[in-house]
């Protein structure tokens, strides 16, 4: 395993775990509330999560039509006093989110864990399908012109020759470690604000893992941490030396 420093100033906006799972239609949302009893005084806000589903219809001329979507109920978002931290309890997952400031590895397995023990315990056992973890860093960028070969290691810019200035950039790649199963998307783009000084660089690394994987199993644990080996090595291989030295 790769050893990478640890960074005082890491760009995180924000980082999250992820499962993927589907319980049954007529599972009983109560569930959800019982587990939040237990995180309650710290998480008091409460919102409720829907998904909206529509209809379209190709007839035989090729007209299409929709019909009026619906509102599914799919579970409950809950989120800190302070709004850093969010847990959210769904029929088709579980997800914990920590905005910025991040505080470490150890912080976010340790709450994700917590907050999963207690939806654990009220859903039962059966597979997870997908383990995801994601981090979504905004680096600032320089308020003149700047180089985006000053910042990636790897930019696929204009061919010398073409009289152009870019002005907006995204680009995304989809990889598959060749070690084990662990998958994952790298989307790059530069964040328009009003303000060019406040421009950032959004480098958005999510990594996640498909199978079958065991609720009550220390497996999900394992794959998280080389799920996080392999986004440490996105992060420290994608950016330069240079830049990486505003960030310790």
């Amino acid at each position: 395993m790769q050893n990478y420093p640890t960074l005082t100033n890491a760009p995180i906006r924000e980082a999250l775990i992820d499962f993927r799972f589907q319980l049954p239609n007529d599972f009983n949302f109560e569930k959800f509330d019982r587990a939040y009893t237990n995180f309650k005084k710290d998480f008091p806000k409460r919102e409720a999560l829907n998904e909206s589903l529509g209809k379209f219809e190709i007839g035989p001329k090729g007209l299409v039509s929709s019909a009026a979507s619906t509102i599914k109920p799919i579970g409950f978002l809950y989120k800190s006093k302070d709004d850093l931290s969010v847990v959210q309890y769904k029929t088709n997952g579980f997800t914990y989110n920590r905005l910025k400031p991040y505080i470490d590895w150890t912080h976010l397995v340790s709450q994700a864990k917590l907050y999963w023990s207690y939806l654990q315990t009220e859903i039962g056992s059966g597979p997870i399908s997908r383990i995801g973890l994601r981090f979504i860093n905004a680096i600032p960028l320089p308020a003149e012109k700047f180089e985006l070969d000053d910042i990636l290691t790897e930019f696929h810019g204009l061919s010398d020759g073409i009289d152009c200035t870019i002005t907006g950039f995204l680009h995304r790649t989809t990889i598959r470690s060749n070690s084990n199963s662990n998958q994952g998307h790298i989307t790059t783009t530069v964040e328009k604000t009003d303000a060019s000084k406040d421009r950032k660089l959004i480098f958005d690394i999510d990594v996640f893992n498909v199978g079958a994987f065991l609720m009550d199993g220390d497996e999900i644990w394992k794959t998280l941490d080389s799920l996080r080996e392999l986004k440490n090595s996105i992060f420290f291989m994608q950016l330069t030396s240079e830049k990486l030295k505003e960030f310790a």
